[in-house]
């Protein structure tokens, strides 16, 4: 005998919840390795600069699920100018951040 109608859609559900859930958590796990953090691109602005008076006035959207984690663009005050930086990264390279003058 066959399955009623009723558990057959309920397994159908119950299959694409979990192919879902494995795109899903394939996707955060792939976010999650070497990801700009504030912080981390804070001490590589200090490093290139080479000053403190560093303050980030905004940045593109870092978040995990809505964001992207590997390329973030900042805009800058260094010591009272405006500046724009950006920060990119990959799962196995480190960050790189390079920041843009006038000049």
């Amino acid at each position: 005998m066959g399955y009623s109608k009723g558990k057959k859609s309920l397994g159908v559900i119950v299959y694409v919840l979990i192919l879902l859930a494995i795109f899903v958590t394939a996707f955060l796990i792939e976010q999650v390795p070497n990801r700009i953090t504030e912080e981390q691109a804070m001490t590589r602005f200090v490093e290139i600069t080479g000053t403190t008076n560093i303050e980030i006035i905004r940045h593109s959207n870092m978040n995990l699920i809505f964001g992207n984690t590997h390329d973030v663009t900042f805009e800058l005050k260094v010591d009272g100018k405006n500046i724009s930086a950006r920060c990119t990264s990959q799962i196995f390279s480190p960050m790189v951040c390079r920041i843009y003058t006038e000049d």
